[in-house]
């Protein structure tokens, strides 16, 4: 065997050292970005579930203390009526009484004492 042919089939030799090392790291490569991948979808789904518990948590809160909000609401509307109403009737010497107490019970009919807007009544 020549030279050139020792040379060609040493060669040939790490051709197929690289060629099947490079098919390893391929797979490696392949395996580890597979890997990153379920990582990171995990990480997402974590932190969109996370996100997710929050979001419905400060719902519930903000629900919870609106409804105290709505409760003050329609006690403040309800004495601001009356007041409004002792006032005109004080202002008119008592003269329109049955009227300002008619306006007054109409709107009151507006709100419910919970704080909900009522229906009008009459």
């Amino acid at each position: 065997m020549s030279f050139f042919d020792k040379a060609k089939d040493a060669f040939e030799d790490i051709k197929d050292k690289v060629t099947g090392e490079g098919d390893d790291a391929s797979a490696r490569i392949d395996d580890a970005a597979d890997a990153a991948k379920d990582r990171v979808d995990s990480s997402i789904d974590d932190a969109a579930d996370a996100a997710k518990n929050r979001a419905d948590d400060a719902a519930d809160t903000a629900a919870n203390e609106g409804a105290g909000f709505l409760d003050q609401a329609g006690d403040t509307a309800a004495r601001g009526i009356d007041s409004a109403g002792d006032w005109a009737d004080s202002a008119s010497g008592g003269r329109f009484s049955e009227q300002i107490d008619s306006v007054e019970n109409t709107a009151e009919g507006y709100v419910d004492q919970d704080g909900s807007a009522g229906t009008r009544e009459g």
